[in-house]
């Protein structure tokens, strides 16, 4: 059973993560890291972000979720990579200032690095909003809602 194949069916995706992490530290890792391909200063940022986004509200998919947004904004619209500007023009955590005040959970950290080794779990979402703010509606196309109560859009 390949990767792909076998995280379709697990329930637990934080648990299986960290299984996976325990055994590629101890092989020859061909997938790469994130820390690879960002910087610390991006990287500490992503972390607070999306820690900030979800806060208690929602736990490892619902990370998941939210970098996925962050990492399909990059490719559509940075293809050179620019992670802090992504981050810095385009999330109210940044501009409100919330992410300075999160503690970083494990569970965050490892949800960033989840979606930039297998990819997107939102199908390709942009977007997304929380609460009954309804902005994204005049100009998006609505995906679905997730556990913490982020709506997500194309």
């Amino acid at each position: 059973m390949d990767l792909v194949n076998e995280l379709e069916t697990v329930t637990d995706k934080y648990a299986w993560y960290m299984e996976f992490e325990e055994l590629m530290s101890n092989s020859n890792d061909p997938m790469g890291s994130i820390y690879d391909y960002y910087s610390d200063e991006e990287l500490i940022l992503l972390f607070r972000v999306v820690e900030a986004e979800v806060g208690d509200l929602g736990g490892f998919d619902e990370k998941c979720n939210v970098a996925s947004v962050i990492f399909n904004r990059l490719s559509e619209w940075h293809p050179d990579g620019n992670l802090f500007d992504v981050l810095t023009e385009q999330f109210s955590t940044i501009s409100n200032g919330r992410y300075q005040k999160v503690e970083v959970s494990d569970e965050t950290i490892a949800a960033c690095e989840f979606v930039f080794r297998f990819g997107d779990t939102t199908n390709g979402a942009l977007f997304f909003e929380s609460g009954s703010n309804n902005v994204h509606d005049a100009y998006a196309t609505y995906m679905f809602r997730d556990a913490a109560g982020h709506k997500f859009y194309k």
